[in-house]
């Protein structure tokens, strides 16, 4: 049985091994996978849309019965107040940030972009583009006061994702008030 993602679904961008410019860990291409083969420790994005309590009760169930340590309490606790909660897979550490979707153009946008794919047997998410990841990335940096870690991610997401609709992510960076953000990392090819 998958959890169905639709209408109260949402996206993710999966993270594989791969070196940031500092040499860390980086967020790879929805291709490189879900963490297989990643030597653990990955790391990936869910932002879900508008759904229910109920929804969020079973995702947190389906995840637990996958493998993953969820906190139901905070899951609830995010629900209520639109955070976001983690789910880790308990054999590899690979770490799921979950975030309930904003109520801006963006963000519906994103999640309308998203692309199926199924996260671990019988749990099925929707990807999100890497357009998007770069995206939210940059916003976040920019929220945490400019955090190298999430620059670094964005710039390693550009680093492997090959043909990024740069002039998509031009228009959402300046919507978004990042596009000093984009530039710096968006190298020669801007």
């Amino acid at each position: 049985d998958a959890v169905d993602m639709g209408e109260g679904g949402g996206r993710h961008h999966g993270g594989g091994a791969g070196t940031d410019r500092r040499g860390g860990h980086h967020h790879a291409a929805a291709e490189a996978g879900l963490g297989e083969g990643n030597g653990g420790m990955g790391h990936a994005l869910l932002v879900m849309g508008a759904p229910g309590r109920q929804f969020v009760a079973h995702l947190v169930e389906r995840l637990a019965q996958a493998g993953y340590y969820v906190d139901a309490a905070r899951a609830r606790d995010a629900f209520g107040r639109r955070l976001q909660f983690n789910a880790i897979e308990m054999r590899s550490a690979f770490k799921i940030d979950l975030i309930f979707r904003k109520n801006r153009p963006w963000s519906h946008e994103e999640l309308g972009r998203r692309q199926p794919a199924e996260l671990s047997p019988g749990v099925s998410v929707s990807l999100a583009s890497p357009e998007d990841t770069i995206l939210s990335k940059l916003e976040w940096a920019k929220k945490a006061g400019r955090s190298e870690k999430q620059i670094d991610d964005a710039a390693g997401v550009v680093e492997v994702s090959r043909g990024v609709d740069r002039t998509y992510i031009e228009r959402w960076a300046r919507e978004l008030d990042v596009l000093d953000l984009w530039r710096e990392i968006a190298g020669s090819e801007q």
